[in-house]
């Protein structure tokens, strides 16, 4: 599980941006470093930061890729908003439960990545390895969940692009071998 490249945000919008030069250099050298696994396929978030990031692996492995609508970030991120942001924010990671502007919970996300990847691996079972690109609140939620480690914030927020965890399906478990927030 990646998370995006670095996107260039033009006008505030960051939910439309892409990747900038700088994102698209970094991803292409991940893509080549060695460090991920070649895939059988790539999924990405429908976000076109996400989607770049997965067209470069794509392209650079030879492989195919789908776009899932349940790997995108966490609705209230998806707002743009400017003030009321950090306000939402604050309230979701205080209390996982509560909706915030957006109608969804850090809960709600966490229960949708992990349907959305048990998913992925029953479909896909027979696949030794799979790429998936998506965000950094959506991949903590997914390592926290199958982990003793508990989310916060902090890990969010000193997260990089490209940032990315490694995972083992096997017996229908989760085993998190490398965490999102290490380096």
């Amino acid at each position: 599980m990646v998370r995006h490249g670095k996107p260039q945000i033009e006008g505030g919008d960051f939910y439309r941006c892409h990747l900038g030069d700088e994102g698209v250099r970094e991803t292409k050298a991940l893509a080549s470093s060695g460090k991920i696994a070649k895939p059988d396929i790539v999924f990405t978030s429908p976000y076109n930061r996400a989607i770049d990031t997965a067209k470069i692996f794509s392209d650079y492995f030879s492989v195919r890729l789908e776009v899932l609508d349940c790997l995108k970030e966490w609705n209230l991120q998806s707002l743009n908003l400017k003030e009321e942001y950090v306000e939402q924010e604050g309230i979701g990671w205080s209390d996982f439960g509560k909706v915030v502007l957006g109608n969804e919970s850090l809960n709600e996300v966490r229960e949708r990545i992990m349907k959305c990847v048990k998913k992925i691996a029953n479909e896909f079972h027979s696949s030794k390895n799979i790429v998936i690109v998506s965000h950094g609140t959506v991949i903590d939620a997914f390592c926290t969940a199958i982990s003793d480690r508990k989310a916060k914030i902090s890990d969010i927020k000193n997260s990089n692009h490209l940032d990315y965890a490694v995972v083992d399906f096997h017996g229908r478990k989760f085993e998190l071998i490398k965490d999102f927030i290490e380096s």
